[in-house]
């Protein structure tokens, strides 16, 4: 696949990733959050190794080593808004397959406040205006990704995860090509997991958001 197609497909994925941060948060007064190809370097514990290659299926690959640095800076950044929220990221994955255009994004993290995650999360749920005020956030990110645009953003069921989950939907266009992201927040006691899917509506992905984040709670329990 073109290195230069698949850039702009992970860094408008990173706008999905930021997503998941509205998801665990409330937004509403929260700045516009941010997307830059250029970020500098910030300490962070927020490190690779939850999922490995091996947990999911063939034919998915680690980032090539020129995306690698890119990718780790944007999610440097993603991590930081995440603890302003009150949950602190401690490990990520993302793998990418190239003949679908698929993406799989997520992290652990603990949660400082677990009345409050679990308050924001029904606040999404019962709570249009508050969706309608993250998917022009997320627009409004994309301005500078002059490739891209959110087209879609709902809240969806999803199967039971953990104590406490939420489901949501989101249709972008990345480079005039249509993609679907299903992405999934939850809680298991005071930790908390994200898995994100981005794939072509077109076909099926090759992992579901629901068996990606059934995964991740595995690592939490086990």
């Amino acid at each position: 696949m073109n290195k230069k197609i698949m850039k702009k497909i992970l860094l408008v994925f990173g706008a999905i990733a930021i997503l998941g941060g509205s998801i665990s948060v409330p937004v509403q007064a929260d700045p516009p959050v941010q997307i830059a190809e250029n970020q500098e370097s910030q300490a962070s514990q927020f490190t690779p190794g939850l999922l490995e290659l091996e947990d999911l299926p063939s034919g998915f690959r680690e980032l090539p080593p020129q995306l690698s640095d890119q990718l780790s800076q944007q999610l440097l950044t993603i991590s930081n808004q995440f603890r302003q929220g009150g949950v602190d990221p401690q490990k990520f994955f993302i793998f990418y397959h190239p003949s679908s255009l698929e993406v799989v994004f997520g992290f652990t993290g603990e949660i400082a406040d677990v009345p409050y995650f679990d308050a924001s999360l029904q606040l999404l749920k019962e709570s249009p205006d508050l969706q309608q005020s993250i998917m022009e956030q997320i627009q409004e990110a994309l301005k500078d990704v002059s490739v891209a645009e959110l087209t879609e953003l709902q809240v969806v069921p999803t199967e039971k995860m953990g104590d406490n989950s939420i489901g949501v939907k989101a249709g972008m266009k990345v480079l005039g090509m249509s993609f679907q992201g299903d992405l999934i927040s939850f809680r298991r006691d005071e930790m908390g997991g994200f898995a994100a899917v981005m794939y072509r509506p077109s076909r099926s992905p090759q992992i579901s958001a629901n068996a990606l984040a059934g995964k991740i709670d595995g690592k939490i329990t086990n």
